[in-house]
């Protein structure tokens, strides 16, 4: 063997992400940053159905009710992917009907790196790309403001003064 050969490193072979397949594999950010995409669509979509109902009650229903199919097929969709990723069955996902062992899952889903190099389900899906890491890096960021947030309104006087108020609305 000559010093050239010495000198190269093997390519990685990454796998085709497939947005509509159950077999591809995704990583943690480009996770986040497609369940955010699919939220986005199905806020705007569900909005639409809303207002459809000054047509006709009949065609909002209709909408509304394909629109929340798509959404839980291309969000299971993309679950099972992020599952492969990390090397388990895309059957994990009857855990989502089970309580708090949902949260866990969720929690093991964006939080564990993916299983290095191939797996049963395939190659390691593709590095990200500059869009997804500028999307999901704000995705964080927004996600550590509202955490913030939430704690800062919970622990406040101001939270106590709406508790009570409700509570006196209640009685």
């Amino acid at each position: 063997m000559s010093e050239h050969d010495l000198e190269k490193t093997p390519e990685v072979q990454y796998a085709k992400l497939e947005f509509l397949g159950f077999e591809a594999r995704i990583g943690r950010l480009r996770y986040m940053v497609w369940q955010l995409g699919l939220a986005c669509i199905f806020i705007v979509s569900a909005l639409v159905g809303l207002f459809a109902v000054f047509v006709s009650p009949i065609i909002s229903v209709l909408i509304l009710g394909v629109v929340n199919i798509l959404y839980l097929i291309f969000t299971l969709r993309i679950a099972a992917q992020r599952l492969h990723d990390l090397n388990f069955s895309a059957w994990m996902l009857l855990l989502l009907l089970v309580p708090i062992a949902n949260v866990i899952l969720g929690i093991m889903a964006l939080v564990m790196p993916g299983t290095p190099g191939s797996n049963r389900f395939g190659a390691p899906p593709p590095p990200n790309s500059k869009s997804v890491k500028i999307v999901g890096t704000i995705l964080i960021f927004i996600y550590c403001v509202c955490i913030a947030g939430i704690g800062a309104i919970a622990t406040s006087p101001l939270a106590y003064v709406f508790i009570n108020a409700v509570n006196r609305l209640s009685l």
